[in-house]
């Protein structure tokens, strides 16, 4: 019993970890161990997936086109010219037989309804406006996105180091047990050696579970990092990530941003919101716009006809024409004000759906934040005495079996209490770091810019 006491001993001492230190331990595995400059920052990863976004080029274009529209909305339409051979005589064709014959050059120029071009002109700046908001709420998404995908690898990574380094533990405790039965010494029994062997089948099938996860979570990352490269996740962004968040959200939970006005007025920023915002806007323009249409539309002309000298060469005046007309809206009333209500309509529904998104927003903001102080509380149970005790309950377990006043089954359960705990610890860990990023995604961005790409503001 004393090389199984020696071997285990050291092999269980050197696999403890410190409760804080566990959380960051590097994936030592082949499998996905790679040279440390491949390592990938969870920053970097969120830099290339917006760099690489082709959301931006297509919203850049779209905002391109409306301003150009913009440019120009507020032009009047081209004047119309016209040239015509007026009052020829039928009975002889001749253009000097009468008198009221001429050649007549005619131009006319529509002046639009009230201010309907500059409201036009307005709205299409306005939506053209739309896309910078657009592109911070793509970037909050693809960031949420993007993490979240990256803490999945980075505890898949974790898991599979702790994993491993308990499989060391047990390979020995197979070897030693068989080595025990076989010479009969002390009370080793051959369902210990099978207990040994099934536990190691069991850290395998788990290892294979977490090396199947990391992979997954790291295909996903790469769709949107449009990369091919195979990184190991950089091992101490998490906790940086936590800490610099934390600092973040207790910013703007502290009162009076506790409460609901202060959580209601810190959202008002959200570019969710400022989205509405802007379409609340061209709404109201577009209100205006239909107004406009009680007001007349003015048209005006001119013309200079040219006469030709009569048959006894005797001279004749040309003539100048110029007028006005005007379209008077007086049998369309009940269409303009159908279009006009159904423009109101319009503008109620976006400030409804604004409020429906405030809403949705607060509910959002406000469960998440619940998720994350019990998540604390969680961590701090599991850090503070949880962690300790499987320990000391795995190192009494090992005592009792090297002084023959226990079981193997005992050792092995404690053991695997032990690790289970562990991986506990780490996924708490983990949710933690994600129900931040998901808080992170209500709060005020820390700067406006769109990286990697440019818009017009």
């Amino acid at each position: 019993m004393g090389l199984f006491s020696y071997l285990t001993t050291n092999v269980v001492n050197s696999c403890l970890f410190n409760k804080r230190a566990m959380l960051f331990v590097l994936f030592t595995s082949s499998q996905v161990s790679v040279a440390a400059e491949n390592k990938l920052t969870l920053q970097h990863a969120i830099d290339l997936a917006i760099s690489s976004d082709l959301w931006h080029v297509s919203a850049n274009l779209k905002q391109q086109s409306l301003l150009k529209r913009s440019e120009v909305a507020n032009s009047f339409a081209n004047p119309k010219v016209s040239l015509e051979m007026a009052n020829l005589p039928t009975d002889t064709w001749q253009f000097d037989q009468e008198a009221m014959s001429q050649i007549k050059l005619g131009v006319s120029q529509q002046i639009p309804r009230g201010d309907v071009l500059k409201i036009k002109q307005h709205s299409l700046a306005l939506q053209a406006n739309k896309y910078p908001v657009l592109g911070r709420l793509r970037n909050a998404k693809v960031s949420l996105t993007v993490s979240e995908l990256w803490l999945d690898a980075f505890t898949a990574q974790s898991k599979i180091a702790l994993i491993t380094k308990d499989m060391s533990l047990f390979e020995q405790m197979v070897d030693i047990t068989k080595a025990n039965y076989a010479s009969v010494v002390g009370n080793t029994r051959q369902q210990d050696v099978i207990r040994a062997q099934l536990e190691l089948v069991q850290l395998e099938d788990k290892l294979n579970q977490q090396q199947q996860r990391y992979r997954l979570a790291l295909d996903k990352l790469q769709q949107w990092l449009n990369h091919s490269i195979q990184p190991a996740i950089a091992p101490v962004e998490q906790e940086r990530l936590i800490q610099t968040l934390s600092q973040k959200l207790s910013h703007y939970t502290g009162n009076p941003l506790a409460t609901k006005p202060g959580v209601y007025q810190m959202l008002q920023s959200h570019p969710e919101l400022q989205v509405f915002d802007i379409e609340q806007q061209v709404s109201k323009l577009e209100v205006e716009k239909q107004e406009q249409s009680f007001k007349p539309k003015w048209s005006v002309k001119a013309s200079y006809g040219y006469r030709q000298d009569d048959p006894l060469n005797q001279s004749r005046a040309d003539l100048f024409s110029v007028g006005v007309s005007v379209d008077v809206p007086l049998f369309s009333n009940d269409q303009i004000n159908n279009e006009v209500a159904a423009a109101k309509a319009s503008a109620s529904a976006i400030k409804t759906d604004r409020a429906l998104t405030m809403r949705g927003l607060y509910a959002g903001f406000t469960s998440q934040l619940g998720q994350y102080q019990l998540l604390l509380k969680r961590r701090a149970l599991f850090e503070d005495g949880l962690l300790n005790q499987v320990h000391e309950q795995a190192e009494a377990a090992l005592t009792a079996y090297t002084n023959d006043d226990g079981s193997f089954a005992e050792v092995v359960s404690a053991r695997m209490t032990e690790l289970n705990t562990k991986l506990n610890a780490v996924s708490i860990h983990n949710e933690l770091a994600k129900s931040l990023v998901r808080l992170n995604y209500y709060l005020p961005a820390t700067s406006n810019s769109v990286k990697g790409h440019t818009y017009v503001q």
